[in-house]
């Protein structure tokens, strides 16, 4: 409110994105959920029976076991063995100890069973963080970081942390949250194409709130472009041999790839990459339940591409038909949105890295969404407070700071 009150926010352009953070904890110690539900039960059923649970302690804690104890338990031992891991071994090590480790393996086991998805493994250490994929596609447990970043002096309206390994559900919060900070849902956000949901996105779009994001044609194409640019000197010279040699082995054409017709969305006809002729909507067909739009060209009868690109004449079905989603296409692809649009990596993308290179931000030091969040929320008041210091005077920001305090 007071960064809206001084106009350090405008308020009317704002770019979302998320980022992939490391979670604080060993990416190995972890349970399948088998395995949690083994132990689970084992405890419960035996640690009632004295006898036994004194033996237990004696072999793993006390250092007193000796062949005639090991002979005795062999069965049990053999049995923990086939269905523990390591770290499951450990938790029951733990558990024997005193009543009071007991009930705090309990209460691990209780939040591991919470977070338990599908048949996915769940870390013994910090159970709410995800197997997902960082941006240099290295798998691990990480959590998901999502922002809201005003484009006036690149203030944060916005964030939270989810386990949720992609971003396709997250427009709608993100959406929430800003209408909620800035007190009205009349703005524009700019997503890139990993937000791509058309029902959340129909119901954004049914508010005051405009969408920019690209669609997913527009996205493989873009992606098409960074990998071929990535692909420059020497590495490009052997990929070209390799691609020149796979074709004379298999003596066979390559097709003409969907990405390759580039699309207009002003005239919303899509442009043949070796003819250049135009492919115009002549149809709305319904596939597997879905409405797509059909197009076609006459020209593809009489290519002399035709053997390259298809064996009678080239049709392309464009995503998903409908009103909503057609009104959010035409507003990417007209020149607001493509200016709009063309100014997200400044915005959206630098603020990680000033938080990654500039306050040496190496992944997270807390566990759990919450404690995540709160560790999160100071680097965002962080961020805030030097964004006042470049954009206010010092007698002010002493003002602030003494408020804050």
């Amino acid at each position: 409110d007071l960064e809206i009150g001084l106009q350090l926010i405008d308020g009317k352009i704002l770019y979302a994105d998320g980022t992939v953070l490391k979670a604080w904890c060993n990416t190995f110690k972890k349970m399948y959920p088998y395995e949690i539900e083994y132990l689970k039960e084992f405890l419960q059923k035996n640690s009632k029976n004295k006898e036994l649970w004194v033996k237990l302690q004696k072999y793993y804690n006390n250092n007193e076991a000796d062949d005639s104890l090991k002979e005795e338990l062999q069965e049990i031992l053999n049995e923990l063995e086939y269905n523990l891991n390591s770290d499951g071994i450990y938790l029951l090590k733990l558990s024997l100890k005193s009543s009071k480790d007991f009930k705090k393996v309990l209460e691990r086991i209780k939040h591991m069973e919470e977070n338990i998805s599908g048949e996915n493994s769940v870390s013994i250490i910090d159970p709410e963080a995800r197997h997902m994929p960082d941006k240099s596609g290295n798998m691990g447990l990480n959590y998901n970081y999502q922002t809201v970043t005003d484009d006036k002096y690149g203030f944060r309206i916005a964030h939270y942390v989810t386990n949720h390994s992609n971003d396709q559900k997250e427009a709608k919060k993100l959406v929430d949250m800003t209408t909620q900070r800035l007190h009205t849902d009349k703005f524009t956000i700019c997503f890139d194409n990993g937000y791509w949901d058309v029902k959340i996105l129909k119901s954004i779009n049914q508010t005051n709130t405009r969408v920019v994001i690209p669609d997913d044609t527009d996205a493989s194409r873009k992606k098409k472009k960074i990998k071929n640019k990535n692909q420059s000197g020497k590495r490009q010279e052997i990929v070209e041999k390799q691609k020149n040699t796979n074709k004379k082995l298999k003596n066979k054409s390559k097709r003409i790839k969907k990405h390759e017709f580039k699309y207009d969305g002003k005239s919303d006809t899509f442009k043949c990459p070796k003819t250049k002729e135009l492919f115009t909507v002549t149809d709305i067909v319904t596939i597997t339940g879905v409405k797509k739009k059909k197009y076609t060209c006459e020209y593809c009868i009489s290519c002399s591409h035709k053997n390259n690109c298809t064996s009678q004449y080239r049709r392309i079905f464009y995503e998903i038909y409908d009103s909503d989603i057609e009104g959010i296409r035409r507003f990417y692809y007209s020149d607001e949105g493509q200016e709009i649009y063309s100014k997200r990596g400044h915005y959206a993308e630098t603020s990680f890295a000033v938080l990654l290179e500039s306050r040496n931000f190496r992944g997270l030091k807390t566990k759990g969404l919450k404690n995540t969040n709160n560790e999160l929320t100071l680097s965002e008041i962080h961020h805030n407070i030097k964004k006042f210091e470049k954009h206010t005077t010092n007698k002010f920001l002493k003002l602030i700071l003494n408020n804050i305090k």
